[in-house]
């Protein structure tokens, strides 16, 4: 009997034990979650707490070599977006033939008083049974739509003979051309420049050059013809160039064209 009475008071003490270390145990179990879950919530004293206001991290400085690689990775990665697809510019000789044979170069006498020639452009297409610029050029906008908001513009480059102590050099300059007001100077003693817009015409009507209050949002300056001034002979070299643009950016700062949509015609005098 009293092996018997020890035996339950050892039971009633080791449960006892069990009773009081098992709370122990859990409250430091729950206190260790706590301290690991808030260590993942809580933000330094230093940041901020909405989302607008969060930096990215300043990295290390790179060194020289690395520096250029990410330059380089990012450079590539920059995408402009395309030009838009047009068709290129012919010239042609506008004698009123209705003969649209495209020329490359031009070859006339330089007189006062007389046309160097009558130049009128045309899109780079072929048109089956095309009598007028209007059949081109309404063939080409349903080509390319983009077409549609560009304008035709000229270069005039070419050299004058000056005269002076030390002899004789040559003076080279270059004019842009975008309407009517862009041809009148003292150039024009050198050459004169009329401006033509072939397709706005009602057929078979007569039509002259174009005046500044003709300009509007739907001109295409499609002929240019150049006038031999009183001082044609000092001129040495002429080139007439056409272009198409779309605004300020197709041009620098002076003024020039710096588009890539350019055709050239160098004229030549007859000797």
């Amino acid at each position: 009997d009293a092996g018997l009475f020890f035996d339950i008071r050892r039971m009633k003490l080791s449960m006892r034990i069990k009773y009081r270390v098992f709370p122990l145990l859990l409250s430091l179990l729950l206190f260790f979650l706590f301290v690991s879950c808030a260590s993942d919530r809580i933000l330094p004293p230093e940041s901020e707490s909405t989302l607008e206001s969060l930096s990215v991290p300043t990295e290390a400085p790179l060194s020289s070599g690395t520096e250029e690689t990410v330059s380089q990775t990012t450079a590539s990665c920059v995408t402009e977006a395309p030009e838009p697809e047009l068709p290129a510019l012919s010239f042609f000789l506008d004698d009123l033939s209705k003969n649209f044979c495209v020329i490359t170069e031009y070859e006339n006498e330089w007189i006062p008083g007389k046309d160097l020639g009558c130049f009128g452009v045309i899109p780079a297409i072929e048109v089956d049974g095309a009598t007028s610029y209007a059949d081109y050029w309404n063939r080409a906008y349903g080509l390319y739509p983009e077409l549609l908001s560009y304008r035709i513009g000229y270069q005039l480059d070419y050299t004058v003979i000056t005269t002076g102590e030390a002899g004789q050099r040559e003076e080279s300059h270059t004019m842009t051309i975008h309407s009517p007001k862009d041809t009148v100077g003292d150039f024009n003693q050198l050459l004169e420049i009329y401006l033509y817009d072939d397709v706005h015409q009602i057929p078979g009507q007569f039509y002259s050059h174009l005046l500044q209050e003709d300009i509007d949002g739907t001109t295409l300056i499609t002929s240019i013809k150049l006038t031999g001034g009183a001082s044609v002979a000092r001129l040495s070299k002429v080139t007439l160039s056409a272009f198409l643009y779309a605004g300020d950016a197709d041009f620098d700062a002076e003024g020039n064209y710096i588009g890539t949509h350019i055709t050239v015609l160098p004229i030549t005098k007859l000797s």
